[in-house]
């Protein structure tokens, strides 16, 4: 586990764990809209939950009496977030969540954020929605923890996953916020799924006028979906990657500063809205993919910027 601080507080690295079985099937990969509360143009720091934007029967939110006090958390570290108040067993068999988990922790991640920010929607029914794009399950891996299998074969190239879930976080307070907010739980799962990821053209340099200009398209990245449960198969088992322009696994940094990444697409909204904000380039399946086989991702391809974000 890695703390990460570049953006203003923290940083983490891509991480999965244990669950039981439980299925879901192949879904939109819109998202949908939200509430029509008011948000501020600006976002304070460190941030406040809007607290309007969460409906009653939230299950993933702590009661208001029982979260940390604002002031305090935002002058920790993760680390001293897990010791004072989180208390995190890294190594507990976790559950899988349910629908109402998952719908619960986007509500946080919107209150945090705000409804024109958000990278995430949420509609009026709360319509729980996956960014996978074939039928899949989630259940124990052995040796890894909570993992994804394929509920249907798979052929080569298909897309199999299209970030349409991802909560993006363009400063670490933001971050800390989400996590203070969330069923302590929970928030041990964020701390251990969340990435960073640069969203900018070619490669974040080591010139440090450049890059001060390049970090304001880092971002903290939570997938608030099954997406998490990806277990690393690296480059030499991962069955689901992004693909250069030539059909090959994107390397990253292929020299002078340039990159074979596939263009991030502006994200989308249910409307047709097109937001200014990037999202992910999808996973694509590497080789036909067998129903009952692990999805495995690559673990390297989510880790832009982290070297730069280490403290």
């Amino acid at each position: 586990m890695m703390i990460l601080c570049g953006i203003a507080l923290l940083v983490i690295t891509t991480h999965s764990d244990i669950t039981a079985g439980t299925s879901y099937l192949r879904s939109s990969s819109d998202i949908a809209t939200t509430t029509d509360a008011e948000e501020e143009d600006t976002i304070k720091s460190p941030p406040v939950a809007d607290f309007r934007l969460l409906s009653k029967n939230n299950v993933s939110v702590r009661p208001k009496d029982s979260m940390p006090d604002h002031e305090i958390w935002h002058t920790l570290t993760r680390k001293q977030m897990d010791k004072k108040f989180l208390k995190c067993k890294w190594d507990a068999v976790r559950p899988a969540h349910d629908e109402a988990t998952w719908i619960g922790m986007r509500e946080a991640y919107i209150a945090v954020l705000g409804t024109k920010k958000a990278t995430v929607e949420l509609d009026s029914r709360r319509t729980f929605y996956t960014a996978f794009q074939k039928e899949f399950e989630v259940r124990q891996s052995p040796g890894k923890g909570r993992g994804l299998f394929a509920m249907e074969d798979v052929k080569k190239g298909e897309v199999l996953y299209d970030f349409s879930q991802s909560g993006q976080f363009s400063k670490g307070s933001q971050f800390a916020e989400f996590l203070r907010i969330l069923q302590p739980e929970l928030a041990c799962d964020v701390l251990m799924w969340s990435y960073v990821q640069y969203f900018g053209e070619g490669l974040l340099s080591s010139d440090s006028d450049e890059y001060a200009q390049q970090e304001k398209e880092l971002r903290i990245v939570t997938d608030i979906d099954p997406g998490s449960f990806c277990n690393n198969g690296g480059r030499g088992e991962g069955n689901m990657a992004w693909l250069n322009a030539k059909g090959k696994v994107a390397r990253g940094d292929i020299g002078n500063g340039q990159t074979d990444n596939p263009p991030h697409p502006y994200i989308v909204r249910r409307d047709g809205t097109k937001l200014s904000t990037k999202k992910s380039s999808p996973l694509v399946a590497l080789r036909d993919i067998a129903k009952g086989e692990e999805l495995l991702c690559i673990y390297s391809q989510f880790s832009e910027g982290l070297g730069h974000m280490i403290k």
